[in-house]
Order: C-alpha cells, then sequence, then structure tokens
C-alpha cells in the first residue's frame, strides 16, 4: 500500500530477484523512477493489479494513471488500473473484493 506498492512495483520489475514474482499488487502507489526499469521477457508478463481511489490526497490518481501509461509504453501486457470513486488514500470494501479475487487468480492452488 502507497510506499509499499511503489517498491513493490519497482524491485518486482527490475528483474533483479532471484524468481520472478508471480504477481505484483499495488494499491494506492505508483511507479517510481520509471527510467531505471528495462522490462525484459520475464518481467514485462508479471501480473500486475493496480487499485487507486479517484480522491486520493496522499498519492494523486494522476501518479497511477502515468505509471500505467509508463508501464504499457514499456511493452508491459498484463497490467491493469482500477480507480474508485470518491475513495481517498485507504481502501473500502470494493476495492478489498477485487484484490482478493484477483490474488485467487494469479496465485496458484497450494
Amino acid at each position: 500500500f502507497s510506499q509499499g506498492a511503489a517498491l513493490a512495483l519497482f524491485t518486482g520489475l527490475t528483474g533483479r530477484l532471484s524468481k520472478t514474482p508471480t504477481g505484483i499488487l499495488c494499491m494506492s502507489g505508483y511507479l517510481p523512477r520509471p527510467a531505471d526499469i528495462m522490462l525484459n521477457d520475464s518481467t514485462k508478463s508479471i501480473p500486475i493489479s493496480m487499485h487507486h481511489g479517484e480522491a486520493d490526497s496522499m498519492v494523486q490518481p494522476e501518479m497511477a494513471q502515468m505509471s500505467l501509461e509508463h508501464l504499457q509504453d514499456m511493452g508491459h501486457n498484463n497490467v491493469t488500473l482500477r480507480m474508485y470513486p470518491n475513495l481517498d488514500h485507504g481502501a473500502n470494501n470494493e476495492e478489498i473484493e477485487a484484490v482478493q479475487a484477483w490474488l485467487q487468480k494469479v496465485i496458484p492452488p497450494q
């Protein structure tokens, strides 16, 4: 969430991890330093689910939209952004349900 989401995006996409992430969840975050990210074959298809409040006063909604556009411009082909009306810098039930559905889809069953 927020700065943690920014860190998850940056770390997950730099390709420096020993294992490619199964997915990256970004709630009320953004992509920091997009110029420092070079996607490769394994990172450009990592599922990324971005969620952001349209009324976020801490991390402006435009930052989420710009992050989505940066990722798409870099050739990432599996990223979504869902915006939530009237949601400030937090989460609501609709967002939590969407995140839960995404996690169930992305994380393989045990």
